[in-house]
This record gives C-alpha cells, sequence and structure tokens, in this order.
C-alpha cells in the first residue's frame, strides 16, 4: 500500500515536472510505453492467449475512458499550481 502511494506520487511528480515541456498527450504516451515494458515480459513468458476476449465492446469502453482518465489527469496536474495540488 505505501509502495502504491509513493510510486504515483512519483508519477505525479514527474508529470508536473515534465508538463512544461511535453504534452499530456506525450506525457500518457510515454506512460503506455513503460508500462508495455513492464507486462511484455509476463506475456512472453505465459503466452498472448491470455488476453483473449469475447467482450470486445466491454474493452473498448473500458479503453476510451481509462485513456481519456490517464490524459486529463496529466492534463490537469501539468497544469494545476503546486500549493494547490
Amino acid at each position: 500500500m505505501i509502495a502504491s502511494v509513493v510510486l504515483f506520487q512519483a508519477m505525479y511528480t514527474t508529470v508536473k515536472y515534465c508538463g512544461v515541456q511535453l504534452s499530456a498527450i506525450q506525457m500518457t504516451f510515454v506512460r503506455s510505453w513503460f508500462q508495455m515494458l513492464i507486462l511484455m515480459p509476463l506475456l512472453f513468458k505465459y503466452g498472448f492467449h491470455i488476453m483473449k476476449t469475447k467482450q470486445y465492446k466491454n474493452y473498448t469502453f473500458r479503453l476510451f475512458f481509462g485513456v481519456s482518465n490517464i490524459v486529463s489527469s496529466f492534463y490537469a496536474f501539468s497544469k494545476i499550481q503546486m500549493a494547490t495540488a
């Protein structure tokens, strides 16, 4: 629990620092790229069949709202004043 708090704080501190030079879309891309680096060894070990689903509609909604959430939170954290964060 404490590790997740520390890691989320580190991520949002990095977003605040990089928000001066990068847009929210670019920061989302970098975050997704690092997430892919972490997940790819698991997918190679257990195979891509663990991602098979028949609920494409549900996953499409989840993908859309998940990406929207990340982009909007990165945008908000990069624009908010640090004293009010």
